[in-house]
């Protein structure tokens, strides 16, 4: 009987590895919900290279951090976000802005709140490239704050500052529309 024990959970380790293989250019379908971090997300130093690997798809992007009480409170109104995305194909990609020595830190964060959907962490070259694309003039000066929301599609952003989860209805009309 150990045999079969053992034999019953390798096969379920085999089948999941085998499903989370991806091409070079875009992360592989997968039914949600599931925790996928964007293969290779450690090389990308731009956002556009980012993009890239979601070009054909239309991507709801989440800029957060586990030291964000902001970004952890719209976790609250993932499952709604959720819910929406997978009827409409739309990808979620959440785009922690956290330093690399919170590498741990944030894979816990993740486990613990089941954040599903694509998982990635920004690098010191991608997290300058965000705040230079993104920054805003606040107080006569540029700033970038997060959480911070993007919609894009095929590759190109199609609108900065999109509404938070808690928004709802109003951010669902948004992904719809871009998702036609």
């Amino acid at each position: 009987m150990k045999h079969v024990f053992v034999l019953l959970l390798i096969i379920p380790l085999l089948a999941v590895g085998q499903s989370k293989k991806q091409t070079a250019e875009k992360p592989t379908l997968v039914t949600p919900p599931f925790t996928e971090f964007v293969e290779g997300y450690e090389e990308l130093n731009s956002f556009d290279e980012v993009l890239e690997k979601f070009a054909g798809r239309t991507v709801y992007i989440d800029l957060w951090a586990t030291w964000c009480g902001p970004c952890v409170a719209e976790f609250a109104y993932k499952d709604g976000l959720h819910d929406v995305a997978t009827k409409h194909d739309i990808d979620i990609l959440y785009l922690s802005m956290d330093q690399d020595k919170d590498d741990q830190k944030w894979k816990d964060f993740i486990q613990k709140h089941k954040l599903t959907g694509y998982q990635m962490r920004a690098n010191k070259a991608l997290y300058k490239d965000i705040q230079a694309k993104f920054s805003q003039i606040y107080q006569g000066r540029k700033a970038f704050g997060i959480p911070y929301y993007i919609i894009a599609k095929d590759g190109e952003v199609m609108l900065k500052q999109a509404p938070r989860p808690s928004s709802g209805e109003v951010l669902y009309t948004e992904l719809i529309n871009y998702k036609n």
